[in-house]
């Protein structure tokens, strides 16, 4: 194998480009969600597996947990 092949180079220069431009054009993730009492930012707790789709636990947005507020203890289940 010839590493200095003008076809090879292309290749991982491509690739290379190609991996950076689909991490750049990943959505940010959401922001955690708020306690409607306190206003602070709630803690994620245990994640909530769909029995019938578990493979949706490992896109972002569509992963749902219960989140906890630290101050007042309220739970809500919400996406993130």
């Amino acid at each position: 194998m010839d590493l200095t092949d003008p076809a090879l180079l292309v290749a991982l220069v491509l690739g290379i480009l190609l991996v950076v431009v689909y991490a750049r054009l990943q959505p940010p993730p959401r922001p955690l969600p708020r306690c409607q009492r306190c206003g602070v930012e709630m803690e994620r707790g245990e994640q909530i597996v769909d029995p019938e789709h578990p493979e949706h636990r490992f896109i972002p947005g569509v992963r749902e947990a219960w989140f906890t507020c630290p101050q007042c203890g309220t739970r809500r289940q919400a996406r993130y």
